[in-house]
């Protein structure tokens, strides 16, 4: 699943890229909501990286038909678009889509119109403001030897089923909202998601906008991004998943990313779009997520021992990190200057200032943007709003 945190070296892009190095499988490949998918990366991450090896996950949105412009009906499956494109200039995916069998990857489809909007420069606060107005949504135009179904289920990250299999019914078609425009029609309506690693979670909507429906309490992961969102009570489809903050995430809107990709008239999506006809179970013969990881990391151990799987931090311990750091750099410039004028090497001791106010501009610009990034997580992770009567969610 797509972070507000931005993967910005190797050493983190690895630890997200799963994979078996084997053969590719001669059954069938499976698109159906909330099972997984991957994709591969056009260059190594680390040199002679295998293929199977060098990927990232993700999970399946809805999955139907769209109708085209001669009439003909495209088999079609929906996403998160950082799913699909890269995020940072460490690993950038082919066009191909995959579901993981366990005798290897099984193709699905190829990337399709996407709308894929990626705000991060560097600027914690401003990008953080620019991902929840973004597009985040791939279109994955399927292979005619796909196997598909509309009947969406999940399981964890181990491989367990999570939750009872759900049939969905058709998509959400919200009333469009202009750019910037936001609607509490939806305050306190239930929302679930299947996704290959939390499995099935359910919360609340709060509000939404035009790309983006916002809830509390599903608990995305990394690896849930572009799983089905829905309502269970008419198992509709409300969106994909796109991000969380805390105790907070946002769904991209199905309904919007089919009118965009396909030219769909606002209330018209269901004519044009429709689910999968089959409700047959997901293919259970496919890889979890932790057998990925456990092979991606006995390679990595075998070929790079040096490179470290660790945990992504919190922004709250990255401003931890950045405030130890300020602290023994202030600590260690100061000996170096007052060592250099006790010796009257004072060529020394204005190179060690010049460097010592570049650091400090450093902590000065980088610091408020952690601190306030971690605020927001501390509340987002805290706050809740009113839940709906008792029952409202069965």
């Amino acid at each position: 699943m797509r972070s507000f945190v931005s993967r910005a070296t190797a050493t983190a892009v690895v630890a997200l890229l799963t994979g078996l190095v084997s053969p590719v499988a001669a059954h069938a490949a499976v698109a159906a909501p909330g099972a997984p998918l991957r994709t591969v990366a056009s260059e190594p991450t680390l040199p002679g990286m295998p293929t199977q090896l060098d990927f990232a996950s993700c999970s399946q949105g809805p999955v139907g038909t769209v109708a085209l412009d001669d009439a003909s009906r495209n088999p079609v499956m929906l996403t998160a678009g950082h799913c699909t494109h890269a995020v940072n200039p460490f690993w950038q995916p082919t066009d191909a889509v995959y579901s993981p069998g366990v005798d290897g990857n099984e193709l699905i489809g190829h990337r399709g119109p996407s709308g894929f909007d990626n705000p991060m420069t560097g600027e914690p606060v401003a990008d953080l403001a620019a991902s929840v107005v973004s597009q985040d949504w791939s279109v994955v135009e399927l292979e005619p030897s796909t196997t598909t179904s509309r009947l969406s289920q999940s399981r964890n990250h181990d491989g367990l089923p999570s939750g009872t299999p759900v049939v969905l019914t058709g998509i959400r078609d919200y009333p469009d909202l202009a750019p910037g425009q936001i609607s509490f029609d939806n305050f306190g309506q239930p929302i679930c998601k299947d996704g290959d690693v939390s499995g099935r979670t359910c919360g609340q909507q709060l509000f939404r906008t035009r790309n983006s429906v916002f809830h509390q309490n599903l608990g995305y992961e990394h690896g849930d991004s572009g799983g089905v969102n829905f309502d269970p009570n008419t198992h509709e489809v409300i969106g994909v998943a796109s991000q969380a903050l805390g105790n907070f995430g946002r769904a991209q809107t199905a309904d919007v990313a089919l009118e965009t990709a396909y030219g769909i008239p606002d209330g018209q999506v269901n004519q044009a779009f429709q689910l999968a006809e089959s409700t047959e179970p997901h293919d259970t013969d496919l890889r979890t997520q932790s057998q990925d990881e456990q092979a991606t990391r006995e390679w990595t151990k075998q070929n790079y021992p040096d490179v470290q799987f660790t945990p992504q931090p919190t922004f709250q311990q990255q401003l931890d990190n950045q405030v130890k750091w300020a602290q023994s750099d202030v600590q260690a410039l100061g000996t170096m200057f007052g060592d250099s004028v006790a010796t009257g090497d004072m060529a020394r001791a204005q190179r060690v200032a010049e460097t010592a106010g570049k650091v400090g501009n450093y902590y000065a610009e980088t610091l408020p943007d952690y601190a306030a990034m971690a605020a927001i997580e501390n509340v987002a992770s805290t706050v809740t709003v009113p839940m709906p009567p008792e029952g409202f969610l069965q």
